[in-house]
């Protein structure tokens, strides 16, 4: 009869609140308590301690205030988990205890991932997860604070957020330590299918694939054998819900094979069937058969073949090109407008080809260079290319550097067509070389119509078979030219723009021109520079107009080195006005 007060007791007190609580927030959620489970107080679920199995644990002994008596959480948790199973459990457990050791001896599994009627096992606290609905859970649990001192089975029914599962709440922050699945072991192995292979380079591949297992995947890896090797490098696997995937580093070419395994929380492993076979692919493109076509004044077509080993194709092909003309100024970073299309021509051969437009490198003529880069699908590169194409502007001159725009164009043209100056090769007179001492000496002599000399050479470093030896044995034996105080010439040394002025003015004496026309330099800022041998053939070279100013008429830059084209147009200012 006592057990009879006390429930009709409890009873009514439920029919009390139940009023209140139908109408607060939450109550709809308790309204839909699972089974064996009934809403009663503020918040709270009333167990009747009567009814089996938690009459079964009501006689089990009392320890501490809130895990092992019928407020706490391992009581109640072990006494929910007899009703779900129908298994009388034969110690009231916490929820390390359950998730390190007794899940096992139930036939239960454990895992990470959360799942309806487990326990989830905390540190310091064990509740049950009863129903998940989205991204919700409800969970009834026992030792909650301003739940737990009701006598005869109170405990809590809430719902919680499932990125809220990591701690018990804000004020109990317990570890989790995951989840005791209240079902038969887990004997499954996780499944594993949909592979792909993707992203083929030469430095690599990935390797993903959908992993499922009803406890959740705890590890996935994939052995791979590299080429030439007999055991497999164990790759992890980044896991992401139900995918898996890794990126597979190459550094070699030939077949990489990969496998893969994946295991769960209760060891079960499963294996992919058969292995991913990837051949990787480290050798770059041939390029062959280079021509060079229709090559005008305004520019020229390149084409060239391409042969692939099979396993890539051409994924860009880049015509390179620049001028000789002020560096590299006119040389693009953006290869895109270099491109050009491969077209299939055989089974492993293309054909690619450009045009050079002579207007989009700032108009220039000369030499132009064209490299031929080609990037296969596997990311390996190939270079191939010719150098010395010449776009030639129809000007009189056959020097691919001259141009008729240039201001020293007409002084080249006067000292070519007399044959004074030549070319440093058959295409090349480079402007803006130095001229050196031979050279100087043999103009010179060409301006006097090459005279013959008898004497034997002056100099120890010049030699009768020299190029320039008679042309240098004349001026110096007419006194235009001299020796160094050691007694050498120095064929090879560069002249001065005052060394310049100097060997005209001897010349002008040497023809009897009237070298007595003079005019004051020291407007220069480097007046000062002009050396005593060369400040009477300096004054003359100014009055009479040979020489000028550099940088706007500021310097005269008396030992900088005399260029081709500053030789050119002082000798034809010097011809010009001695007729």
């Amino acid at each position: 009869m006592k057990t009879h007060r006390r429930t009709a007791r409890i009873a009514a007190m439920l029919l009390a609140v139940c009023t209140v609580l139908m109408t607060m927030p939450g109550a709809a959620a308790l309204a839909a308590a699972p089974a064996g489970i009934a809403g009663n107080g503020t918040g709270g679920v009333y167990i009747d301690v009567n009814v089996d199995p938690y009459t079964y644990y009501a006689q089990m002994p009392t320890w501490g205030q809130y895990a092992y008596t019928r407020e706490g959480c391992a009581w109640y948790a072990t006494s929910r988990a007899a009703e779900l199973t129908g298994q009388r459990i034969s110690q009231i457990y916490s929820g390390v205890n359950w998730y390190n050791s007794q899940y096992s001896r139930y036939g239960f599994s454990r895992g990470s991932q959360i799942r309806e009627k487990s326990l989830a096992c905390y540190s310091g606290h064990v509740s049950v997860v009863e129903k998940i609905e989205g991204d919700r859970v409800l969970v009834s649990e026992g030792g909650m604070a301003g739940y737990s001192g009701a006598e005869n089975g109170y405990t809590v029914l809430r719902w919680r957020d499932i990125s809220e599962m990591g701690s018990v709440s804000s004020s109990q922050p317990d570890t989790l330590l995951g989840y005791v699945y209240l079902t038969a072991a887990d004997t499954e192995a996780p499944s594993i299918s949909n592979i792909r292979v993707t992203d083929v380079t030469r430095d690599g591949y990935t390797v993903s694939c959908t992993v499922t297992d009803h406890t959740g995947v705890a590890w996935v890896q994939f052995p791979t054998y590299y080429p030439g090797e007999s055991e497999a490098v164990w790759l992890t696997g980044s896991v992401y819900g139900n995918e898996a995937s890794v990126r597979v580093s190459a550094d070699r070419e030939g077949w990489y094979i990969t496998q893969i395994y994946a295991g769960d929380a209760a060891g079960n492993i499963g294996r992919s069937e058969g292995a991913e076979e990837i051949w990787i692919d480290r050798t770059g493109s041939v390029i062959t058969n280079i021509r060079v076509e229709n090559v005008t004044s305004e520019g020229y077509t390149i084409g060239c073949d391409i042969i692939e080993d099979g396993a890539s194709a051409p994924a860009g092909v880049y015509f390179v090109t620049w001028t000789e003309r002020n560096g590299q100024d006119d040389l693009d970073p953006d290869w895109t407008r270099y491109g050009a299309e491969a077209v299939q021509t055989g089974d492993h051969t293309y054909h690619a080809q450009f045009q050079v437009d002579r207007g989009e490198y700032d108009g220039e003529y000369g030499l132009y260079n064209t490299l031929i880069y080609v990037c296969d699908t596997a990311g390996n590169w190939s270079a191939a290319g010719v150098s010395g194409i010449w776009v030639r502007e129809d000007n009189g001159l056959p020097f691919w550097d001259i141009m008729s725009s240039d201001w020293y164009y007409d002084a080249v043209q006067y000292v070519y067509d007399r044959g004074i100056m030549t070319g440093m090769d058959e295409n090349t007179f480079a402007p803006d070389s130095a001229v050196a001492r031979a050279q100087l000496a043999l103009m010179l002599h060409r301006m006097e119509g090459t005279p013959e000399t008898e004497n034997e050479n002056l100099f120890p470093d010049v030699s009768e078979g020299d190029w320039y030896a008679e042309a240098v044995q004349w001026a110096s034996e007419a006194g235009i030219v001299t020796g160094y105080s050691n007694g050498r010439f120095g064929p090879a040394d560069s002249v001065t723009r005052e060394q310049l002025a100097a060997m005209l003015y001897r010349y002008a004496g040497y023809l009897g021109l009237d070298t007595s026309v003079s005019a004051p330099y020291d407007q220069y800022l480097d007046a000062a520079g002009v050396q005593d041998f060369a400040k009477e053939a300096m004054g003359w070279a100014v009055g009479t107009g040979i020489i000028s100013g550099k940088y706007d008429q500021t310097i005269l830059d008396p030992q900088g080195n005399a260029t081709r084209a500053e030789c050119a147009t002082m000798i034809r200012r010097f011809l010009e006005g001695a007729a």
